[in-house]
């Protein structure tokens, strides 16, 4: 066996995955979404969960784990975003560290522009090459990337040991 063939008949959905990946990940480019108004992909996709959930009052740490991304890095896109007026911070009354960001009037409508611009054209293209596959299929290849997510990210984190309190 060589030593890629582990991957059988996936092989050609992990090169994708991988380049997907990759692709997101390295581009530094930003995408100008209205006049004067440019985001990466990473603050785009920050915006556009806090848009998606902005009802629930979600604070940074849960932020950070539905979109996969380290706290640090989070941060740094929410004070871009702030920066911009796109996101406001609030907290809970009586809890000073939990910070929770919501989009603001403009965010929703940069959102809107980029979604009718930019966003929304090239993912028809994607829906398009997907129309093929049941809702119960789309829903399964889903679920897979979201376990796989998960098992990356144990692979990440440092096991935790528990102290023994000593005698």
């Amino acid at each position: 066996m060589s030593s890629i063939e582990w991957m059988g008949r996936y092989r050609h959905l992990v090169g994708a995955l991988v380049q997907h990946s990759n692709t997101f990940s390295h581009s530094g480019s930003k995408m100008e979404l209205t006049p004067g108004c440019s985001l990466s992909s990473q603050e785009w996709q920050t915006l556009e969960y806090l848009i998606e959930f902005e009802n629930a009052d979600l604070n940074m740490a849960a932020i950070s784990r539905g979109l996969g991304l380290a706290t640090s890095s989070l941060s740094k896109y929410l004070n871009t975003l702030c920066k911009m007026k796109l996101v406001e911070r609030y907290r809970l009354a009586g809890n000073r560290k939990s910070i929770i960001p919501k989009p603001t009037a403009l965010g929703h409508e940069v959102y809107r522009a980029g979604v009718e611009n930019i966003i929304g054209r090239n993912f028809q293209e994607f829906f398009a090459d997907l129309y093929v596959l049941t809702d119960d299929q789309l829903e399964q290849v889903a679920c897979a990337l979201e376990r796989f997510n998960l098992r990356m990210r144990r692979h990440e984190e440092p096991e935790l040991i528990p102290v023994k309190e000593e005698e």
